[in-house]
């Protein structure tokens, strides 16, 4: 927490750059909103497309998506595995679907594994 002897940063601000944080926070707010509005747009189509004949099978749908038999996906994959469910460059962009590849990356390490697709 705030201690007594912390300064107050804010208190050093004018009305004027006070308005400036709130617009910066609000902009922050409305970015994390669109992540999120895209990341579930993202996971209920993987979720239909997850679907054979009744039965869930994400290995399945993992290696159709996989093109080069790597065991991963990279950026590339992923964002073609989203435009092949529908999602498109007016719908989507470039870098929003690169936004939702870094979510299901967890690992932070450049491509999404099959276990982490799964979970996701």
């Amino acid at each position: 927490g705030i201690g007594r002897d912390t300064p107050d940063l804010f208190a050093r601000l004018t009305p004027k750059q006070l308005g400036g944080v709130g617009e910066l926070r609000d902009g922050l707010n409305l970015l994390h909103l669109q992540r999120d509005q895209h990341v579930e747009s993202v996971k209920k189509k993987l979720r239909a497309a997850s679907y054979d004949f009744g039965d869930q099978d994400w290995s399945r749908l993992f290696a159709s998506y996989d093109t080069d038999r790597s065991g991963q996906l990279d950026f590339t994959e992923f964002e073609d595995a989203c435009r092949n469910l529908g999602l498109q460059p007016t719908q989507m962009s470039h870098d929003e679907i690169w936004i939702v590849f870094e979510e299901v990356d967890v690992g932070r390490r450049g491509v999404i594994a099959r276990d982490d697709f799964v979970l996701w």
